[in-house]
């Protein structure tokens, strides 16, 4: 079966025609989506208060909601997550200074799932809200593992410097050494190797 953008003198590559069905996809749903865009920045300030009902003294994750929930927005207006991307230092900014002050991932994960229940009954548009729900997904996701992230690359920039330091300025017993390097590193790349100190 032809392609709607396959023509017997014109034929498109797989990566041209995904680009293009896509596009079709975001014009065949504009008016929903624009909708949709327009409920979210209607009844943004609503959303967050009915999410942040229970911490109203949480500023900083008030904060994280308010301005996620404005960069869904754009994402939803786009159809795609760089926004997102674009605006997660700011977001993990935010939430290292809501931690300091006692913040829980428990209560970042819950406001965000009270937004999106909110939110499901007033867009009613069942495509719309599983696209929304991915980009709450995304954002959660980034949010709840940037401090497992920020550790991992800590541990591969140790393991470089032990590398360094440890096998290439002649150990004393390299074959040991060198096990016991290939185990760390190994360790570390299968996601094995905690982050917590061994006990003495």
């Amino acid at each position: 079966m032809q392609n709607d953008f396959q023509t017997a003198g014109n034929t498109l590559t797989p990566e041209e025609i995904e680009s293009l069905n896509r596009l079709k996809t975001f014009v065949s749903q504009g008016e929903s989506r624009m909708n949709a865009v327009k409920i979210l920045s209607d009844n943004h300030n609503d959303i967050v208060n009915q999410a942040l009902s229970t911490y109203r003294s949480e500023i900083f994750l008030r904060c994280i909601c308010y301005i996620s929930l404005l960069y869904i927005q754009y994402a939803l207006f786009l159809k795609d997550k760089k926004p997102l991307e674009q605006v997660q230092a700011e977001l993990n900014l935010l939430k290292d200074m809501y931690f300091s002050l006692g913040g829980t991932n428990s209560l970042l994960v819950d406001s965000f799932r009270q937004m999106q229940a909110f939110i499901t009954p007033l867009v009613n548009d069942l495509d719309i809200v599983a696209e929304l729900d991915s980009y709450f997904e995304y954002v959660i996701f980034s949010l709840v593992n940037q401090g497992h992230d920020a550790i991992l690359k800590k541990q591969h920039k140790g393991l470089a410097r032990l590398r360094q330091e440890w096998l290439d300025e002649d150990p004393e017993d390299p074959n040991e050494q060198q096990e016991t390097w290939n185990y760390l590193r190994d360790a570390l790349n299968n996601g094995t190797l905690s982050h917590r100190p061994i006990p003495a």
